[in-house]
C-alpha cells in the first residue's frame, strides 16, 4: 500500500526525466546509495550498543569497587 504508492512517485519523477545518460546514472547509482545508508544506519545501531555496553561496564565496575572497598574498610574494623 504504502510501498506502491511511493513506486509510483518514484516512477513517475523518474519517466520525467528526458536525459537518457542521468537515467543511467541514476540506475547505476541507486545501488550504492541503498548500501551506503544500510551500512550508515548499522554503524550508529552498533556505536550505540557499544556505548551501552561500556556504560554498563562502568557502572557494574564503579559498584564493584565500591563493594570492595567496603568489605576492606569491615574487614580493617574487625581486625582492629
Amino acid at each position: 500500500m504504502i510501498g506502491q504508492s511511493i513506486r509510483k512517485i518514484l516512477k513517475r519523477t523518474f519517466d520525467r526525466i528526458r536525459n537518457e545518460k542521468l537515467k543511467q546514472n541514476l540506475l547505476q547509482a541507486i545501488h550504492f546509495w541503498i548500501a551506503s545508508l544500510i551500512t550508515g544506519l548499522i554503524a550508529v545501531f552498533y556505536s550505540g550498543i557499544f556505548i551501552a555496553g561500556l556504560v554498563s561496564l562502568l557502572v557494574d565496575k564503579h559498584s564493584l569497587y565500591d563493594h570492595l572497598k567496603v568489605q576492606c574498610m569491615q574487614d580493617l574494623n574487625h581486625e582492629i
